[in-house]
């Protein structure tokens, strides 16, 4: 099986899973040629959405939380901004074996976000969760997201179009007639250039 090949079906398995197992074994058995096997695709998504984060935090002191941190991608690109205090999170034990080389993160937390999460009440000023969401994630996602962030706090987040047309839109628009959410944006722009594969970015404030 060639590279590219491998990196799909690695992808599409990740897509399927149901099962929190065998999802954290797909993970401890890419951990370390996750980042050069993006890299060599044009994993721009990171950037794209540290950038997009850093208009709406412009205070490199604000605590941030990098959920679905994996190895620390967007933890490395936000310090290189400059920031100071970033907790992230994620469920693989071996992604987060290797953020934790980076010595960006304050904290690191083993999350699982299928379900309630380990972070306190409206701790962080803003947030950021960057090639991660499964529609696995549908029922807890979101109101995780809300409940740990401070009001008026943003949230920045990559989801692939099939997500975004399915439930994730539906959840949005749903949190914004009911006022949870306000300045609700998303944006089509480049996720993987080397496979022409594109996400939706979204972003908006806690009320």
């Amino acid at each position: 099986m060639d590279k590219e090949s491998n990196l799909n079906n690695i992808i599409n398995r990740l897509v399927a899973s149901t099962d929190n197992v065998e999802t954290r074994d797909i993970y401890a058995d890419w951990a370390e040629s996750y980042d050069s096997d993006l890299e060599g695709y044009g994993y721009v998504a990171p950037q794209t959405g540290v950038d997009m984060l850093a208009e709406l935090v412009p205070d490199r002191s604000a605590k941030i939380a990098d959920i679905g941190c994996g190895t620390g991608r967007v933890g490395q690109l936000l310090a290189g901004l400059g920031y100071t205090h970033i907790e992230g999170g994620d469920y693989s034990p071996d992604m987060i074996a290797i953020a934790r080389k980076l010595n960006c993160y304050s904290q690191l937390h083993t999350i699982d976000l299928t379900g309630p999460i380990p972070l306190e009440n409206e701790a962080y000023d803003g947030a950021i969760c960057i090639g991660v969401y499964s529609s696995r994630f549908n029922q807890y996602f979101f109101p995780e997201m809300l409940r740990i962030l401070k009001p008026n706090a943003p949230f920045v987040i990559s989801v692939r179009p099939n997500y975004f047309g399915g439930d994730v839109k539906l959840q949005l628009d749903k949190l914004e007639a009911n006022q949870k959410i306000t300045d609700l944006t998303h944006s089509e722009k480049p996720y993987m250039t080397g496979q022409g594969a594109n996400a939706h970015y979204i972003t908006f404030r806690k009320r």
